[in-house]
């Protein structure tokens, strides 16, 4: 008996197999899509809604609407695809001891990693607001929820992201079903976007952007205060670029173009590659290059223990080191060309006495 005696019975597609004696008797099973995702196999929507001045009232429905969100999404396979929700109000709510600078930060990544940020709209929101031109500006799909009578912004409503659904419902039943009947709908969509918008995320991180920034300021001594208020940036804002990578995605050309003018480099833009930062300074020798690198990886690695002005008096001595062996090796017709590494840096900053 040969394999051609044997017909599975299947589509073109292969989506369904045929058991038993009867043909007809299809048994269905899903294509699985979690190798198709790149990175984790899980779809990350971001729940945003209005927290701050809240009366019991709207509290009571904004916890209705987070609990919807985790009933519906939270144990539901698509394709092999599961989901992960992120609350603002479980990590940020109101009367938690970050810093304001901290909660936009912290939200701010959460929000441009997001496949899909769900927005309830219910009650006005200044941070909702904030979260909308987030995800537009990092090509986050939403999907909008509205109570029927509830007056919704035009502006947010002209937003250009890209609506996946606006669901009006009349009570937390209704949503509810509402959002079960129209998931497979939304989670093919979102998966969609994330197969396009995922690679562009994880090299535009590659891109170092922060690094840069740091590796320049150090090099110009440009402090971040000064950086700061030549480009209208808060200082916070740009030590904690530097810091994470994943900050720089969603970061306006307009504020790179300012924070590059300070610095001395280009902002280099060449399709399909992401923005980058190029230096415009007088090429370094390999080992100046990589010791520069090395000082901004010990930098980082403090976890700000060392203070730019610390930074700046390391490179400068380092330099100056530089030079004179530069003569030396003239004189004594001997080269000089090995980088520190971050150990090396770590050696001198103690020799400083900083620790």
């Amino acid at each position: 008996m040969s394999d051609d005696d044997f017909d599975d019975g299947g589509d073109e597609d292969g989506w369904s197999f045929s058991m038993d004696f009867d043909d007809d008797i299809q048994l269905g099973f899903n294509k699985t899509m979690s190798e198709e995702l790149p990175g984790e196999p899980v779809i990350r929507i971001y729940a945003a809604g209005p927290l701050t001045n809240n009366d019991e009232t709207a509290n009571g429905e904004c916890d209705e609407v987070r609990s919807i969100l985790q009933r519906v999404f939270a144990d539901y396979d698509y394709l092999g695809v599961q989901f992960e929700i992120y609350h603002p109000g479980e990590v940020t709510m109101p009367g938690s001891n970050h810093s304001a600078e901290n909660v936009y930060v912290i939200n701010y990544e959460q929000c441009v990693l997001a496949d899909l940020v769900v927005f309830n709209v219910t009650q006005p929101s200044l941070g909702v607001g904030c979260e909308s031109q987030i995800a537009a500006d990092a090509t986050v799909p939403r999907v909008v929820l509205a109570k029927i009578g509830s007056k919704v912004s035009r502006m947010f409503e002209g937003e250009f992201s890209t609506t996946l659904a606006t669901i009006k419902y009349e009570n937390r039943q209704d949503l509810e079903l509402q959002l079960i009947q129209r998931r497979e709908e939304i989670c093919g969509a979102i998966l969609e976007s994330a197969i396009r918008r995922r690679p562009m995320l994880n090299d535009t991180s590659h891109q170092k952007i922060g690094q840069t920034i740091l590796r320049q300021r150090i090099l110009h001594g440009v402090t971040l205060d000064e950086l700061a208020q030549r480009t209208d940036c808060k200082a916070s804002w740009i030590h904690e670029l530097e810091k994470n990578p994943r900050l720089a995605l969603a970061s306006s050309l307009m504020s790179l173009f300012r924070i590059a003018a300070e610095i001395s480099c280009t902002v280099q833009c060449a399709s399909p590659s992401p923005p980058k930062l190029v230096p415009n300074d007088t090429p370094m020798s390999v080992s100046e290059s990589e010791s520069l690198s090395n000082l901004v990886h010990y930098v980082l690695a403090s976890d700000g223990r060392i203070s730019e002005q610390r930074a700046f008096s390391l490179w400068h001595d380092f330099t100056e080191d530089m030079k004179e062996q530069s003569l030396e090796a003239v004189e004594y017709r001997e080269g000089y060309d090995e980088a520190l590494t971050v150990e090396d840096w770590r050696q001198r900053d103690g020799a400083g006495g900083l620790f």
